[in-house]
This record gives structure tokens, sequence and C-alpha cells, in this order.
């Protein structure tokens, strides 16, 4: 069916005013001349609103009809994943209602996902999430803010793996560059959907160019610029699922340039010096992972010892001067391993560090969850205190009754090796007299003989008792 379709938005309905054609939808003018030329195969029939008012009040039923059509058309691109369509038929909802935030929301996902490796749209997604949250009923605005997020975090997780693949076979100048520009456009999208009134979201964005642009990263900065994203609502795991990606991909990439310079045969001087290159780009995604996301301890020490064995690998590496040397005299210079070897110091210094936070916060963690416990437990708290109380002065009373005994023993092992010396040596003496005694009587005193014996016979045995 052919119908006079308006170049503008693309309406087909028209009234005719003053010899001109007249854009029901926009109120665009057309001569007939031009309205002529205009006309075309209508291939989908959308009934689209007449703006003819009563009392200067629109007929809302028939231009709530073309809303829902053209939503209902935009969801089926969507679902087909055809995103060009889906943004074309958002459009056309908000030229005609601009307060239509279900048609924000879609547009948003469509700019989203319709991003290219080096064309990220997180930024231009976020203002029309950020549109559909101003424009949505008060009982929404947490669902699809937290919806928004969600595509965000999807986008960001799709195109930083993109660029971890990528990184781990080809660790060069330019795919680090990428990879730390790629997070640029998706922290300034995720600042500009949640920032908060007092946040300066232009100084992030500046912030964060400028720390992503160069290799060498200032640690505290980097930190400040984190915390200051965090104020604007972006949340931490947010970070924490970058940099451990960022991680990953600086790990593989150090395994792809080691087993490419370990797998030449016959390495020379070039070789040597393009995976030094690879190599301190592996550190650097490794420096920027452990910036990028605080207090991870366990990622910032695989980071650290991956480091180490970096630096350990580049201090070793040997190659030929060229192709038609026989020895392997290319090499670091003394100085240039001496700066590594630093490196691998402050490594270690740094683990050393880490290991002692993580024992801190492991101790305050644990005091904290039993202080918690108590602090709902407090009656059975108080009858615990009151028993180890008692216990406790029992403890004492026992412990003072042990210290008495202990003194009363101790004064009867001084006393009684003198008294019972004393018995011994009187009674050795009665022995000593009874034996001349009885030596002395004569052959025939039998009887008496027998009676001094017996008697020394009991004295013995005291003494030996």
């Amino acid at each position: 069916m052919k119908k006079i379709v308006c170049e503008l938005c693309d309406g087909t309905e028209f009234a005719k005013a003053d010899g001109m054609f007249v854009c029901s939808n926009c109120g665009t003018k057309y001569s007939a001349e031009e309205a002529k030329n205009m006309m075309r195969d209508v291939e989908v029939d959308v009934a689209t609103p007449v703006k003819t008012t009563v009392a200067g009040v629109t007929q809302g039923n028939n231009n709530q009809q073309y809303v829902d059509n053209l939503l209902l058309l935009a969801n089926n691109a969507y679902s087909a994943k055809n995103n060009e369509e889906t943004e074309k038929y958002c459009n056309k909802i908000i030229e005609y209602d601009v307060m239509c935030y279900k048609a924000w929301f879609l547009k948003g996902k469509a700019i989203a996902w319709s991003s290219k490796l080096n064309n990220n749209k997180s930024v231009e997604a976020a203002h029309s999430f950020k549109k559909a949250v101003d424009f949505a009923p008060d009982e929404e605005k947490k669902s699809l803010t937290d919806q928004a997020i969600d595509e965000l975090k999807h986008l960001c997780m799709a195109s930083v793996s993109i660029r971890q693949d990528v990184f781990s076979k080809y660790p060069d100048d330019e795919s680090v560059k990428e990879f730390l520009a790629d997070l640029v456009p998706l922290i300034e999208g995720m600042t500009v959907l949640l920032s908060t009134e007092g946040i300066d979201t232009n100084s992030i964005k500046d912030s964060l160019r400028n720390v992503f642009s160069v290799h060498i990263f200032n640690r505290q900065f980097m930190r400040s610029v984190m915390r200051e994203a965090e104020s604007a609502g972006i949340p931490k795991e947010f970070f924490s699922q970058v940099a451990q990606r960022m991680a990953l991909a600086a790990m593989e990439g150090f395994c792809t340039a080691m087993t490419n310079f370990s797998h030449k045969k016959h390495p020379i001087s070039s070789d040597l010096e393009e995976t030094l290159k690879e190599l301190d780009n592996c550190g650097a995604l490794l420096e920027a992972a452990i910036y990028t996301s605080d207090n991870d301890y366990d990622r910032d020490i695989t980071c650290l010892k991956t480091k180490i064995q970096i630096e350990e690998f580049a201090i070793d590496m040997k190659a030929y001067e060229k192709p038609s040397s026989e020895r392997m005299e290319i090499q670091l210079t003394g100085e240039a391993k001496n700066l590594r070897r630093e490196r691998i110091s402050y490594c270690n210094e740094r683990i050393r560090e880490i290991e002692n936070k993580a024992r801190e916060k492991a101790e305050e963690e644990k005091k904290t969850r039993i202080d918690a416990y108590w602090s709902e437990h407090a009656e059975e708290k108080a009858k615990l205190d009151s028993k180890l109380k008692k216990l406790s002065e029992k403890k004492d009373e026992i412990s003072r009754e042990i210290t008495d005994i202990n003194t009363r023993l101790k004064n009867a092992e001084t006393d009684e090796p003198v008294a019972s010396q004393v018995e011994k040596d009187r009674i050795k003496e009665q022995i000593k007299a009874l034996t001349n005694r009885k030596s002395k009587l004569g052959l025939f005193a039998v009887k008496e003989k027998k009676q001094i014996g017996e008697e020394i016979s009991s004295l013995e045995g005291d003494v030996c008792t």
C-alpha cells in the first residue's frame, strides 16, 4: 500500500491545511509536489496517532496504542538481536513521548550491545539508562537502576574478555594500551548512571583517562580514583571482576611470551628485545590489576609472585648477536639485571606487607564475629561469665591451699632429717655399748648373751627404719 511517509519521523498520517500536507505525528509541512515525491510502499501497518484535539486534549487511546505497537516492534527487534532497528523504533517512541521510560531503557540496551571492539558505547547507553530511571515511576527506579548496572557490567565483562583473549596471545604495546583504554568508557558509563549529588564525574573521567593512558601506574593516585568512582555509586565488585580479568590476561600473556622465546632455536637480539617489551607489558597489566581493586590479598600476592617470575625469566634470558652467531652472548647488562633484582626485592617486601595485613584482617574479622555472636546471646554470656567468676574464685582458693600445704611439707622436710639423725646416733651408741658388754661376758653366760643379742637386733631394726 502506497502512503506519504514523513521524512522526519516516518509518520504516514497527514492532514491538509492551507494547501500544505501536514504530518499528524510531528507537524512537518510539505507542499503537494513534495508529498507526491514522498509516496512509497509501507510494509508495516502501525496505527499512527492522529493528533486531533478536543479542547486542546490529545486523544489518548490512539496515542497509547501507537506507543504500544512500536514498543512491541522494538522488543521483537531486540530479541532478534537487531540493535539498529531496536534503536530506530525507540527513537520514534521518544519523539512522540519523551517520557516513555521503557523506550529509553530498551534504547540503552540496544546502544550498549551495538558496541564494537574499538567503539565502546557504554557512556551513550548509560545516558539512556539514566533517562529511563529519571522518567520511571518511583517504585520502579531501584529495579531499573539495578538492571542497568547489570547491563553495563555484562558489557564490561564481554569487552574485557575479548581484550583478555587478545592480550593473552599478543602481549604487545598496542594490546595493553587498548586493554586499559577500554576501561575508560566502561567506568565512565557506570559513573554517569550512578553519579550522586556532590560527585564531580568529569574529574573522575579525566583521572581515568590519565591513569590508563600510560604504562606507569601511581598506586596512591589510582586508589584515589577508585574511591571517587565508588563514592559515585559504582559497586566494588565491578572493579574486582575487572581486576581479576586483567590479572589472568597478564599471566596468560607471560606464558605466551615465555613459551615463544623458549621455543626459538636461535633467538637473536631483536627477539630478546621484543620479548622484554612483552614481559614489561605483562608486568604493567599486573600492576593495573592490583591498583584497580583493593584488599583482594590472594589475587595481589599471586600477581606479585608472577611479577617475580617475569623478572627472573628476564634476568636469565640470552640470545645470539645475529643469525650466524655460534655463541649466546646477548643478555641484559649488569645494571639492568640489578634493576630487575630490585623489583624482585620490592615485590617480596610487598608480599610480606600483604600477608601481615591479611593476618590482621583475619584477626579483626574473628573478633568482630565473636563480638557479634555474644551481642546476640547476652544472657548466655552473662551466665558463663558468672560461672567463670565462681570457678576463678575456687581456683584461687585451691591455689592458696596448695601453697599452704607445700609450705608445711617444706618445713617438715627441713626438721625431720635433724630429729631422726639424732635418734639414730643414740641407738647406735646403745648398740655399741651392748656389744661391748656382750663381749665381756664369760663362756657360760649363755642366757644373758642371748638376751643382749635380741636387744641389739631390736635396736638395729629401729636404725634401719
